[in-house]
């Protein structure tokens, strides 16, 4: 009996000694692991996953969002002030047609241009003047006396001709009688005489047909 009571002591014995050194390295992987999990639950949140898994909740991770940027608006149009109307041009008012010139106003150019040839010397112009019909005094010829003119007004230094107070004695639409009073001046010569010269229209130009002293 003794034996029989021995025996089933040292097997119980053996049993719980072989439970130990199998028991052991399992509690100690399971230390690790407690460990490990600690760890990993401080710094990758295992432990809240862990948690969530026990209690049967399933946590939705949503990812982070960023706010977005605010972009810079687009600079407010400037003002614009309204434009106004245009202001309606008024047309011009047609320009009042010019005076009509008189005929004692052209008698009085024509004769100043004459007396101003006449003193110039300018023998061209001054001949330009008279009619191819032209009737000279003394009953000379149309060359004779142009020769005599060409002479006795070329052949003096200094020469001055005015036409004062002209005066239209009569006119028809082609023969036109004026009279004036002539102020001759020359380095030999000084007179202040009255003149007529009957003027002829020919080709649209007043031209003289004769010329006396009364």
């Amino acid at each position: 009996m003794r034996a029989l009571f021995v025996k089933p002591q040292r097997s119980a014995w053996r049993r719980w000694f072989w439970a130990l050194i199998i028991l052991l390295p399992t509690a100690m992987a399971l230390l690790s692991l407690v460990q490990n999990q600690a760890f990993f639950s401080d710094n990758f949140g295992v432990h809240d996953w862990l948690t969530d898994r026990k209690n049967n909740t399933i946590t939705e991770q949503v990812p982070l969002s960023f706010a977005p940027t605010a972009l810079p608006l687009p600079p407010a149009p400037a003002a614009t002030t309204p434009l106004s109307p245009p202001v309606a041009l008024e047309a011009p008012s047609p320009a009042d047609p010019p005076a009509p010139i008189s005929q004692e106003q052209v008698i009085a150019e024509f004769l100043n241009e004459w007396a101003a040839n006449w003193s110039a010397k300018n023998i061209e112009a001054y001949f330009a003047a008279y009619s191819k019909h032209f009737k000279p005094e003394s009953n000379k010829t149309l060359r004779d006396w142009a020769l005599e003119r060409r002479q006795k007004i070329l052949g003096k230094s200094r020469i001055s001709v005015r036409v004062v107070d002209p005066i239209i004695l009569s006119a028809d639409q082609q023969v036109l009688t004026v009279r004036f009073t002539q102020i001759y001046e020359s380095d030999r010569l000084q007179s202040t005489s009255p003149k007529i010269l009957v003027l002829n229209l020919s080709e649209e130009n007043w031209k003289i047909q004769r010329e006396y002293t009364p």
